[in-house]
């Protein structure tokens, strides 16, 4: 990983290798979110991360948006697959209250040296490929009882508005660079034997959305074999 004095130019390096419409997607990212932070969305953010503590990890981080809503004392472990994205995360990295250390890496390759007390995922399970095998990994990640923070956007429960979504999705993901418009994020964590929910609000911004905070369940004790006579 990566100190914040370092990071600016490792990423910007990098950059060089990214799709024209990848680098373009990540210059347009805040701008694009702009509208929708001022609503609402900032609120939910900063309301969650509040909650965060111990070792932490934020999945997926993007441009950084979360950066600046980090406690001071925080220490945080950050990744996301895009170069581009993280050149932009590294200036906000810069200059968080909290101190980020940053890797380019996708889920499937990150290697913890540790479990962490929370974790975090804003705005990204809805772009990873396999929402089942992600949910795994952050399970394997996150100690027993820690805290899985999430905002997201999700399918609505409203059938005609899910419907849309249904039909928009192709062309949204080409768009999104993979984001699933109407993925049912909430139902795949509520639904999930690993995870307990502690708090689940949903709200409107310009799509439906979910924050929610989910424990970690303990492993399951081992009933003690007795021998055979």
């Amino acid at each position: 990983m990566l100190e914040k004095d370092a990071i600016q130019h490792h990423f910007d390096g990098h950059c060089a290798g990214e799709s024209w419409y990848g680098r373009l997607f990540a210059r347009i990212y805040d701008p694009l979110l702009a509208a929708a932070e001022r609503d609402s969305l900032g609120w939910h953010r900063r309301h969650l991360l509040n909650q965060a503590e111990g070792r932490i990890l934020e999945v997926g981080c993007g441009t950084g948006v979360n950066f600046g809503f980090y406690h001071p004392d925080r220490k945080v472990d950050a990744f996301d697959p895009s170069p581009a994205m993280l050149a932009q995360a590294a200036e906000k990295a810069r200059l968080a209250p909290a101190q980020i250390q940053l890797e380019h890496c996708g889920i499937d390759e990150y290697q913890p040296a540790h479990t962490y007390d929370t974790i975090v995922a804003t705005l990204v399970l809805c772009t990873v490929p396999d929402l089942e095998r992600s949910l795994a990994r952050l399970q394997d990640w996150l100690r027993p009882g820690g805290r899985l923070l999430i905002l997201e956007h999700i399918r609505s429960h409203k059938k005609r508005t899910a419907l849309w979504q249904g039909m928009l999705r192709p062309a949204w993901a080409c768009v999104g660079q993979g984001c699933q418009l109407n993925r049912a994020t909430d139902q795949h964590l509520l639904q999930h034997a690993a995870f307990q929910q502690q708090e689940l609000v949903y709200f409107q911004n310009s799509l439906p959305f979910m924050r929610g905070v989910f424990l970690r369940r303990p492993e399951p004790k081992q009933e003690p074999r007795l021998p055979i006579l």
